[in-house]
């Protein structure tokens, strides 16, 4: 600006609530893994009414995704008047909200908690505003960067005489903590994740840890589950679902009979389990087995219908049985079924495709249903 002896202030970069961390895919499979973290975000976003923001290298490649996730995207394409609608609209309602680094200046807003980058960013100031805009509130936030093998060396090799790239690049790769890589280039002093009070980098632990966690509880729950269809394919699952509620004087009744043969409960028998089967229709990528309802990526009999299915008669006698106990109305309620009256309807929600993934899949309303009934029935 031409000021003479004008005094220079900055502040720190360093965002002590920043958790930063790097995800690597297959060559061609940015997008699909990019999708599949999001929409387990979206879910979670959802329910607490917080925000989250997927930045994305070009335009196109923003309103693509947006459409994948159901959600706006926002980018200077956009009409002027329409983008600041768009914005107020996810301001208020929370969720996600796909964007190129047109969403960058002037967004500060609370409640921003999931950042995520798809590719590589065009450099690290760019990747430092855009990740700032989380945790406006002081609320800690993630900050992920999705990329595939060797993208960072081409474009670091490409581009060598970039010192914006380079630095962005060894906050990629780089050996040492993250925040420490970035805070050198950005402030010249470094500081890492342990010299603050900060909530962790992948590299320091923290991150990598939450990741871990998270991969170790999905494969706990499918055991969980695993071990249950396994148990009830020798029974009935109806009466172990519903004698739980219903109390028996015999609490392993369920193991006398199988569920074709049930007639314990009024509204809930074998035939009518079985004749219920045939108005479920699968609305999805058509991956689950026609007869047990079981997904095609966990059931060993895999896509080949001329074998013996892995469990029969648990997924849709479980869903059938639901509706007979207190447990199984709230968890329909829980998994988005809305007011569903009568066989038709609840049969045709039952093969539509589940509002979010689960273990990272994409699962029919009624595996989804038979998965929580499961996890409900164990842990309680």
């Amino acid at each position: 600006m031409l000021v003479k002896n004008a005094t220079y202030i900055r502040a720190s970069t360093v965002r002590p609530n920043a958790r930063y961390f790097v995800s690597w895919c297959a060559r061609k499979a940015l997008e699909s893994t990019a999708l599949t973290m999001c929409k387990r975000w979206a879910a979670r976003l959802r329910r607490t009414g917080q925000k989250g923001v997927v930045y994305c290298l070009s335009k196109a490649q923003s309103e693509r995704i947006a459409e994948e996730l159901g959600c706006t995207y926002y980018h200077a394409g956009v009409e002027v008047k329409e983008r600041a609608e768009r914005l107020q609209a996810w301001i208020e309602q929370g969720g996600l909200i796909v964007a190129t680094s047109a969403l960058g200046t002037g967004v500060d807003y609370a409640g921003i908690v999931y950042i995520l980058h798809m590719g590589m960013p065009w450099s690290i100031t760019d990747f430092a505003q855009a990740s700032g805009r989380g945790g406006r509130g002081g609320e800690p936030f993630d900050v992920v960067v999705v990329l595939e093998q060797g993208e960072v060396e081409k474009r670091m090799e490409r581009e060598s005489d970039d010192m914006e790239v380079l630095a962005m690049g060894q906050f990629l790769i780089g050996s040492g903590c993250r925040r420490e890589l970035m805070s050198s280039y950005m402030d010249v002093k470094g500081v890492g994740c342990r010299e603050i009070d900060a909530v962790h980098c992948d590299r320091c632990g923290e991150g990598e840890d939450a990741w871990l966690e998270a991969q170790e509880r999905w494969a706990g729950e499918w055991a969980t589950v695993e071990e249950a269809f396994t148990e009830l394919r020798n029974g009935c699952a109806i009466c172990w679902l519903v004698g739980q509620e219903h109390a028996t004087k015999e609490e392993d009744q369920w193991k006398r009979h199988r569920t074709m043969q049930c007639t314990a409960w009024k509204h809930g028998s074998g035939a009518g389990a079985d004749e219920f089967r045939r108005k479920i229709v699968d609305r999805t990528v058509k991956n689950n087995c026609r007869r047990c309802w079981v997904s095609q990526k966990y059931c060993a009999t895999g896509e080949g219908m001329d074998k013996r299915c892995q469990w029969p008669n648990v997924v849709v006698p479980l869903v059938y049985g639901a509706r007979l106990t207190t447990r199984g109305i709230r968890t329909m309620g829980e998994l988005g079924s809305g007011d569903i009256r009568g066989d038709d309807a609840y049969a045709a929600w039952l093969g539509r495709k589940h509002r979010e993934e689960i273990w990272g899949q994409v699962f029919t309303n009624a595996m989804a249903m038979a998965i929580q009934l499961v996890l409900g029935a164990v842990g309680s």
